[in-house]
């Protein structure tokens, strides 16, 4: 591997920690008070190691009353954590209207990720 992707490769790496970092950190503050740390070869949860297992979900693509099956179906898989796009294109399709309803309520759909303990 050469230098240029070895560098590009830490840079992600970083980024992506930095991320995860301050999600989990507000999602688990908010729910018990908890710890997030990047240890030396893993990440750690409330001063355990964790491993981040993701799945991806497009909210807008669900209808809300699936919403909360989905999440379980995706904790049931033994996901931990969920991914999402926000879909700038669907929230705003005038400048300056915004629409976060039905669908496309992005605020309650984390908070029912959040209820069921996903980050």
């Amino acid at each position: 591997m050469n230098t240029m992707n070895k560098l590009l490769r830490k840079l992600s790496l970083g980024v992506v920690c930095l991320l995860m970092t301050a999600f989990i950190c507000s999602c688990q503050s908010a729910q018990t008070g908890g710890t997030f740390e990047v240890g030396k070869n893993t990440f750690l949860l409330n001063g355990k190691p964790f491993v981040v297992k993701a799945a991806e979900v497009h909210y807008p693509r669900i209808p809300e009353p699936y919403w909360e099956q989905r999440i379980l179906s995706c904790k049931a898989l033994g996901m931990n954590t969920l991914c999402l796009y926000v879909f700038w294109n669907l929230h705003e399709q005038q400048p300056g209207k915004f629409d976060f309803s039905g669908n496309k309520d992005i605020a309650k759909f984390c908070r029912l990720a959040q209820k069921h303990g996903m980050y």
